[in-house]
């Protein structure tokens, strides 16, 4: 599951992940998003307009903290293969096609694609997941991304992000990611704007579990660690795929500029997927079998993460 790490609202959160080649994936996301991150003592004090410029915030206990109070990050947990180099065997794009990608294969998708996804989640079932080694970051329009070998890199790592996209990491939530997935790949995407702004970007690797195609769940958050039994909205839509694939919703990538890019030799000729939107017991990613992608076959389930209590 993909969480934030400050408060923030989520608009048309599409992700889309394919088999490139055996063994290796593309985890593929896009969501518009307005960052609700306000200054943790405005909210805290609970001032209706913010203080005046002379007010001491010593004289309440507070510290100004040196990260900028703006900034925020989507962590969103990703399973590679074991014991490869994040630098040099993981792709992550932020390339102007990747919105074109995703409307060509969500205009596929026939108006009748909604939720049918049983919402009861079982353990997810990839195993002896472990995690890869260094990290990389890519600097983005939008954002800036930071690839860590495991939730908790992330502490260590996040000074390699600029001072203006750099969030303070909520060490709670970071324990909470590890202890579901221990041993995950994390993807931290960082930003700093205030208005509702699209974002895309994928990574692309080897994945640990070539059989399986797993999508992290985007949710909303409200600045608190996650409650994996709150009643929530899933309005996200799900769409998978794989160049191996011999049946689903055949996707045209003519006539635009992504026939003219090196992306479209990584591109699924087909793909399945939904609609989601309705509210949801308990939360959860969605995982399909690669094989049943590759022959057209939409049969996904919604599970728990690997390390979650059960419900």
């Amino acid at each position: 599951m993909a969480i934030f790490n400050g408060q923030a609202s989520l608009y048309s959160e599409i992700t889309s992940t394919w088999e490139v080649k055996p063994g290796i994936h593309c985890w593929l996301f896009q969501h518009r998003l307005a960052n609700l991150h306000e200054d943790p003592y405005h909210r805290a004090c609970h001032y209706q307009e913010l203080p005046p410029k002379d007010f001491d915030w010593a004289d309440f206990g507070y510290a100004r903290r040196a990260a900028n109070a703006n900034a925020n990050a989507i962590l969103i947990p990703i399973p590679l293969k074991p014991g490869i180099d994040l630098a040099t065997e993981v792709v992550i794009l932020e390339h102007k096609e990747l919105r074109q990608i995703l409307a060509r294969q969500l205009s596929s998708l026939p108006q009748q694609a909604c939720t049918k996804t049983p919402d009861r989640p079982r353990p997810l079932t990839c195993k002896d997941l472990c995690s890869a080694g260094r990290t990389q970051v890519v600097k983005t329009e939008l954002h800036e991304i930071l690839l860590v070998p495991s939730p908790l890199d992330a502490l260590e790592q996040i000074e390699q992000i600029s001072e203006v996209n750099r969030p303070l990491l909520d060490r709670r939530k970071l324990q909470q990611l590890a202890l579901w997935y221990p041993d995950w790949s994390l993807a931290v995407a960082c930003f700093s704007h205030k208005e509702i702004r699209q974002h895309s970007f994928a990574v692309i690797g080897p994945t640990k579990d070539p059989e399986v195609i797993f999508q992290a769940a985007l949710q909303q958050n409200d600045g608190a660690p996650t409650d994996l039994a709150s009643v929530i909205l899933d309005e996200q839509t799900y769409l998978a795929g794989s160049c191996l694939a011999t049946a689903g919703e055949a996707v045209d990538y003519r006539g635009s500029c992504i026939a003219a890019t090196e992306l479209q030799d990584i591109l699924p000729p087909f793909v399945v997927g939904e609609r989601s939107q309705r509210l949801m017991t308990h939360q959860g990613d969605m995982v399909a079998l690669a094989e049943d992608v590759r022959n057209g076959i939409w049969q996904p389930q919604r599970l728990l993460p690997p390390g979650a209590p059960q419900i």
